[in-house]
């Protein structure tokens, strides 16, 4: 997922053409591909910030316990469950907020650290001893 991606999803998610329903769908499916990307959270743990977001949209105060994180199809299927118990619109619009921001943050954040390993790439060993074979 990149950040096109993202405002795509934002610009699917507050149509107005669109219903209430197919909107909790397409959110359904996009919470789904997050939680189980491997790209945007490389282990379980890393998981945590992710899923405070709808810990914190419950209504009552609900944390989910460290053995959930082992696996990542457990974890989402609470996350979803927890999201369809919350019917309102209001909270699912709060919800969806939350998984846009969260996304548009972490995939920047991904996108400057992949310049910085590319800059190091270009300060490697490899390419310095390259350079000079290079010269000589």
């Amino acid at each position: 997922m990149d950040i096109i991606e993202v405002k795509m999803l934002e610009k699917t998610l507050t149509d107005k053409s669109i219903s209430v329903s197919q909107k909790q769908l397409y959110f359904f499916g996009s919470v789904t591909t997050t939680i189980l990307s491997t790209t945007i959270f490389p282990r379980n743990v890393d998981l945590k910030e992710y899923i405070k977001l709808f810990e914190e949209g419950a209504s009552k105060s609900i944390e989910f316990k460290n053995y959930l994180y082992v696996s990542r199809t457990l974890l989402l299927s609470r996350v979803l469950r927890l999201i369809s118990d919350k019917n309102e619109f209001l909270s699912m619009n709060n919800f969806i907020d939350g998984h846009v921001n969260f996304l548009r943050k972490k995939l920047s954040l991904n996108s400057n650290n992949v310049k910085k390993i590319n800059d190091n790439k270009k300060n490697s060993l490899l390419s310095d001893m390259m350079s000079k074979g290079k010269k000589d």
